[in-house]
C-alpha cells in the first residue's frame, strides 16, 4: 500500500497545530504547578523543591513548543507578512490560526469575525448567558485580545492609528442599549448615556481585533490566488 504524504503546506499547517496544542497545554500544567506551588507556601504545608524544580522543567518545554510554533509560522504562507507587520508576532498569529483553522474557507470575513466573537448581536457583542451555549471561540478572542494589547502599545505598528482614531470616535458615543459596565454600582447605564472610558477602551479594541483578523483573511486569500474584498473594520 502507497504511504500517502500530504503537501508541504499539509505538513507545516500540521507543525503548527501539534506545536500550538503543545504550548498550550504545558502553559496550562505550569500555571496549575506555580498554583500548588503557592497554596502550599501560603499555608506551610510542606517542601516545594521537587514542584519548583517540575516548574522549571515545564518552563524549558514550554519555550521549546514556542519555538517550533514559530519555525512553522516563519514557514507558513503567512509568515511574509508576519515579518513585515510590526507589532505581530509568529507565535501568537500561530496559535491563533491554530484554533481558526485555515482562514481562507471563510467566505467572507464576517463569518470569521463571527467565528471569534467581534461581531455584534442586538447591538452589542456577543457574551456568555447563563444555560446558553456561545457560537464563537472565545479562545480565539483571548489571542486576538493579547495581539491587539501589545500592537496599541508599539507607536510602529500599522494597527495603533486604528485604536487611536477608534478612541476619539468613540470619545461622544453614547449606549443603543442599557450597558452593566458602565453603570454605578452594579446598575446599568441608561440608553443614550455616555461611554466609559473602559468600554471606549474595549470598543476600540474590539476594531483592532477585527482590522487584525481582516488582514489576516485577505492575506491569505490573496496567497491562495482568491479575490478578497477590503471591508472596513
Amino acid at each position: 500500500m502507497d504511504e500517502v504524504i500530504g503537501s508541504e503546506e499539509d505538513l507545516i499547517t500540521a507543525h503548527l497545530l501539534v506545536a500550538a496544542d503543545l504550548a498550550e497545554d504545558l502553559q496550562r500544567t505550569r500555571i496549575a504547578t506555580d498554583n500548588r506551588i503557592r497554596a502550599i507556601k501560603q499555608y506551610k504545608a510542606g517542601s516545594t523543591q521537587q514542584l519548583e524544580a517540575m516548574s522549571v522543567a515545564i518552563k524549558k518545554l514550554e519555550v521549546q513548543a514556542t519555538r517550533e510554533i514559530e519555525k512553522a509560522m516563519k514557514n507558513h504562507k503567512l509568515g511574509d507578512w508576519v515579518a513585515r507587520t510590526p507589532g505581530i508576532g509568529y507565535n501568537t498569529v500561530g496559535k491563533l490560526l491554530a484554533v481558526i483553522g485555515e482562514p481562507s474557507d471563510r467566505k467572507t470575513v464576517g463569518q470569521l469575525w463571527a467565528y471569534c466573537g467581534l461581531d455584534v448581536r442586538d447591538g452589542v457583542a456577543p457574551r456568555h448567558k447563563k444555560g446558553v451555549q456561545g457560537n464563537w471561540n472565545d479562545r480565539a478572542r483571548v489571542i486576538l485580545y493579547t495581539m491587539a494589547e501589545v500592537i496599541v502599545k508599539n507607536k510602529k505598528s500599522y494597527y495603533r492609528p486604528v485604536y487611536d482614531k477608534a478612541r476619539v470616535k468613540y470619545g461622544t458615543a453614547v449606549h443603543g442599549v442599557e450597558c452593566l459596565m458602565c453603570g454605578p454600582k452594579g446598575q446599568p447605564a441608561v440608553v443614550d448615556s455616555r461611554l466609559g472610558l473602559s468600554h471606549q477602551h474595549k470598543r476600540a479594541m474590539r476594531l483592532v481585533m477585527k482590522a487584525i483578523v481582516r488582514d489576516i483573511w485577505i492575506e491569505s486569500k490573496l496567497v491562495d490566488g482568491q479575490e478578497a474584498e477590503r471591508v472596513a473594520a
